[in-house]
């Protein structure tokens, strides 16, 4: 493999046409930038990029240079020839800034998954650029506000389709999409649209087998760094266990070891209090391990950081509240632990339930839509055998063709409309003033358009900032690889649930590769289920946190505060799944937002990030 990674550190500001080695800032346009990131400078162009660039052969191969040519020609005589196109000609994991002299014209662009960060702020001198908030706030001398908007999207649990961050003022560059800044004035433009990817037809259904294969060795393969300790997350599913299996196969014939984490219960729980799930992934974990003489398994507790301390680490390093709190503590854990052992590279599942491990959830309403009936009621068939209700089966075929039945529907299936906010603990009537109480992922038949929008929503720079900011390790993500997105966008729904299986295609695809225990298995795992225990050793800090969140206005109307302070007051001695809604949920992740926004006001956000730590 051969390719060039780099990474930001601390920003400096440099013009557009600057001397070598000088720095300063030119009326009209603010330019953040790393001394360790690719950068090419001349008279006429300035471009700085932050990434990995996986096609750098086939980018020689159509620019007639020979192979081996450095990243930074490449990008420079990629940009002569196709200029703002450049972003849709280029795969890996980037965020990139063009200054093109002349025309005085600026470009940034981001990766089609949107896994580096990269934000901007109009100022009156231009435009500003980093890819941090806090840099960019730093740069542009701006304070920290919230930006409602953002706070009220999130508690109405939908999924990010705006450019707004949680900081007034500053938004962020869509994943696939350019902005250029000319003249005082900006556009945005997507480069990348993966729903023109024509449908596969193939005849033969081990055809999409040895596809999807070829397309997860590939999305691995480019991200094994060249040199360094490898790590895996390794949880007891299909993604993360395809991933570690297919990492230690690469790295066997080169005699390198390969780290796998798998975070586990602090005490054993009963499985049989969560319905469909299991609790408890190191059996599933070690299975996958045991097949490979180059992986050392190592277990982390769910409890091995305190809570308020884990959730402020990752706060400060994503600049957002976590959606997940009880999570924060052993993906924290997960990351000191690997960057103890010196490892510099993370394979993170992220995202693999929509590509890697797809069910095929529209399969149904699009084979109704075209007509395929005898192949629909093999599927349904199948469904049914392999346990789905058939309740569940007809809402799945009907919602599609019912969009504005589609709240009744979800009543008389026992899911209210406002299900999402009352999860996140958020005020309804906050939601409700804002225009963010109903759901609005309407379901559709064509489940690649579906699938499109939640991948565009994934908020996967996150993923980058944490790793490189509390452990110095790059973090990636193999399941939202571009190609690997575009082949499992291609395939028929019907083939991800063939015969009525769920996930029948990667199942297939891992045979022979996965124990048949990982391989087979229906339950899904559930992270941090030990999250009531966790809660009550932290139930005196969590009053006090409670307390201090009612002193913020934005808090008080955002916030459900009675509700979740009744929760407090009423706290479980022990546990019952109908405690999973207000204490794993609705509880935790009020904290988080609640706790992010008295940090922002009294000053305090970003105080854990050290200056030994990589921005």
């Amino acid at each position: 493999m051969c390719r060039e990674a780099v990474s930001p550190t601390s920003p400096h500001r440099i013009p557009a046409d600057f001397p070598e080695g000088t720095r300063y800032s030119r009326p009209g346009l603010l330019l953040l930038a790393a001394p360790d990131s690719v950068c090419i400078s001349t008279p006429e162009l300035f471009l700085l990029l932050d990434g990995r660039i996986d096609n750098q052969r086939e980018l020689a191969s159509m620019l007639d240079l020979p192979f081996g040519t450095s990243l930074s020609e490449l990008l420079k005589h990629a940009w002569h020839r196709w200029g703002e196109e450049l972003p849709g000609h280029l795969i890996g994991d980037f965020a990139f800034a063009v200054w093109d002299g002349p025309p005085r014209k600026l470009l940034l662009a981001r990766d089609v998954a949107g896994t580096r960060p990269l934000h901007f702020s109009l100022t009156p001198k231009g435009i500003a650029f980093a890819s941090l908030v806090r840099h960019l706030l730093q740069l542009t001398g701006k304070p920290a506000k919230p930006d409602e908007e953002r706070v009220a999207e999130w508690l109405g649990g939908h999924f990010h389709t705006s450019t707004h961050t949680f900081f007034d003022g500053i938004q962020t560059v869509a994943p696939g999409h350019t902005l250029i800044w000319q003249n005082g004035r900006h556009t945005v433009h997507s480069f990348w649209n993966p729903l023109k990817t024509a449908v596969l037809r193939l005849r033969d259904p081990r055809e999409y087998v040895e596809g999807m294969l070829h397309h997860v060795e590939q999305a691995v393969r480019r991200r094994i760094p060249n040199h360094g300790l490898l790590a895996t997350h390794l949880s007891g599913g299909l993604d993360s266990s395809t991933l570690t299996d297919t990492a230690a196969r690469f790295l066997a014939p080169c005699d390198r070891s390969l780290l796998a984490f798998t975070a586990v219960p602090a005490t054993p729980l009963d499985d049989t209090l969560f319905r469909g799930r299991f609790t408890d992934e190191a059996p599933f974990a070690r299975a996958v391990a045991q097949r490979h003489s180059n992986i050392e398994h190592i277990l982390i507790s769910n409890h091995a950081n305190s809570l308020f301390q884990a959730l402020d680490r990752c706060t400060d390093a994503t600049e957002r509240p976590f959606l997940n709190p009880p999570n924060a503590v052993w993906l924290l854990a997960i990351l000191q632990a690997a960057a103890k052992r010196g490892a510099v590279t993370l394979l993170n599942g992220i995202g693999g339930n929509f590509t890697l491990s797809y069910h095929g959830q529209r399969a149904l309403p699009g084979l109704l839509a075209a007509g395929r009936i005898p192949t629909l009621s093999r599927v349904i068939l199948g469904l049914h055998r392999n346990g789905e209700s058939w309740k569940h089966i007809l809402a799945n075929l009907m919602q599609p063709f019912f969009p504005k039945m589609h709240h009744y529907a979800l009543s008389f299936f026992k899911r209210k409309p406002a299900s999402r906010a009352i999860s996140m603990g958020a005020s309804l009537s906050f939601l409700r003033r804002s225009g963010y109480l109903a759901e609005r992922l309407q379901p559709s038949v064509n489940g690649r358009s579906e699938r499109a929008v939640v991948l565009r929503g994934l908020d996967l720079e996150q993923v980058h900032m944490l790793g490189r900011t509390v452990a110095s390790i790059d973090d990636v993500v193999p399941p939202l690889d571009r190609d690997l997105i575009e082949f499992t966008l291609s395939i028929p729904e019907e083939i991800c649930c063939l015969d009525g299986d769920r996930r029948s295609l990667i199942r297939t695809t891992m045979k022979d590769r996965l124990p048949d225990m990982v391989r087979n298995e229906r339950r899904r795992g559930l992270q941090a289920a030990d999250f009531l225990s966790l809660l009550t050793a932290e139930l005196p800090a969590i009053r006090m946190e409670l307390a201090q969140m009612q002193q913020i206005d934005l808090v008080r109307r955002a916030i459900d505060l009675p509700r979740i302070q009744r929760l407090v007051e009423r706290w479980p001695s022990e546990f019952h799944p109908s405690l999973s809604g207000d204490y794993a949920l609705a509880l935790p992740r009020a904290l988080s937002m609640g706790r992010f926004l008295r940090r922002m006001e009294d000053g305090s956000l970003f105080s854990t990030i050290t200056s030994n730590e990589v921005s």
